[in-house]
């Protein structure tokens, strides 16, 4: 990981609490992280509600170091672990295969599987560096992020769980539509 500047992280700080407050508006709880190290990236973490099982959801919101070769963006990631494993019945294939076939109904952002088997949900959105981000959108890209991860990875936790082919997968979906 990249070190930041003492400006750079001063102003995605900066920006994340204004974020903060934003998502803060619309009802959700949120904390802002810095441990101030010059190997750490600041971050905002949103405290989504729980899932159907009570599980805890929650969506991280940080800038991605972009060096000197885009010296004119930023770049903010909203990523969510999924709250749910894969069975053991289930393949990484099978769960590639899944991730491929919902993220052709994802209006926004993208899911996808790690090496370590972690699910995710992930929407980077790219911005001039020298501009504020709007709080209204930030406040609505969560909202987005939020109905996304819970709509979409109900499908994927159907295919882990074994409740549904990857086979029928896109099927199901647009019956749902």
């Amino acid at each position: 990981m990249s070190d930041l500047d003492a400006a750079t992280r001063a102003g995605h700080v900066a920006e994340l609490a204004f974020a903060e407050a934003a998502v803060q508006d619309n009802g959700y709880e949120a904390e802002s992280i810095d441990t101030g190290e010059a190997d750490s990236i600041p971050e905002l973490v949103v405290h989504l509600d729980a899932d159907e099982e009570g599980r805890a959801r929650s969506l991280h919101l940080s800038f991605i170091p972009t060096g000197d070769e885009m010296e004119h963006i930023k770049i903010l990631q909203l990523w969510a672990a999924l709250p749910f494993e894969a069975g053991e019945d289930c393949t990484a294939a099978d769960l590639r295969q899944a991730v491929a076939i919902v993220n052709e109904h994802v209006g926004l952002g993208r899911f996808g599987l790690q090496d370590d088997g972690t699910l995710y949900y992930r929407y980077d959105l790219v911005a001039p560096k020298l501009s504020l981000l709007d709080d209204d959108m930030l406040a609505e890209l969560v909202a987005l992020a939020d109905f996304h991860q819970e709509h979409f990875s109900d499908y994927l936790e159907g295919v882990c769980d074994g409740e549904i082919s990857v086979h029928v997968l896109d099927a199901v979906i647009k019956q749902a539509e």
